[in-house]
């Protein structure tokens, strides 16, 4: 946890049950258990190979280089919708914050898509405010633990 908070909010989220007892929201603890670390790290760590994986006994030093081209560099990540302009991607967004599928979203964001791009809704002006009017408060929840983060292109 602590290699995960030496990166910042921007690129991590880690999360505390005893420094963090304030933020643990019925949604965030749904939303955590929807997404979970297997899940999430299937698009983290979706093209690691068995030689670069990081073991229990690794050093300090390795497992923060390890961390940082994990989440701060992409090195691992699933780029299915790498061949997707940053312009699709926003759209897609827009398009699945109003369903239920907050993987769909992850996938989405995490690729690229900007979490506070236009949406050309002048009521509803970003994917957090579209969501909210579709009355999905999980993927309300996942947007804004996630307006200030900075994905890897």
């Amino acid at each position: 946890a602590g290699q995960h908070r030496s990166l910042g909010p921007k690129d991590s989220k880690v999360r505390s049950l005893k420094m963090d007892a304030s933020i643990w929201s019925n949604e965030l603890i749904e939303l955590f258990i929807v997404i979970g670390n297997k899940r999430a790290n299937d698009f983290w760590a979706g093209n690691l190979q068995k030689d670069e994986e990081l073991h229990m006994d690794s050093p300090v030093e390795k497992r923060k280089t390890f961390i940082t081209q994990k989440y701060k560099e992409g090195r691992f990540r699933k780029t299915l919708l790498a061949s997707l302009t940053k312009e699709e991607l926003n759209k897609a967004l827009c398009a699945a914050v109003v369903k239920p599928d907050v993987l769909e979203t992850m996938a989405l964001l995490f690729s690229g898509a900007d979490v506070m791009c236009a949406t050309g809704d002048p009521v509803h002006s970003t994917p957090y405010l579209l969501a909210k009017k579709a009355g999905q408060s999980l993927q309300m929840e996942f947007l804004y633990h996630n307006k200030f983060s900075d994905f890897p292109q």
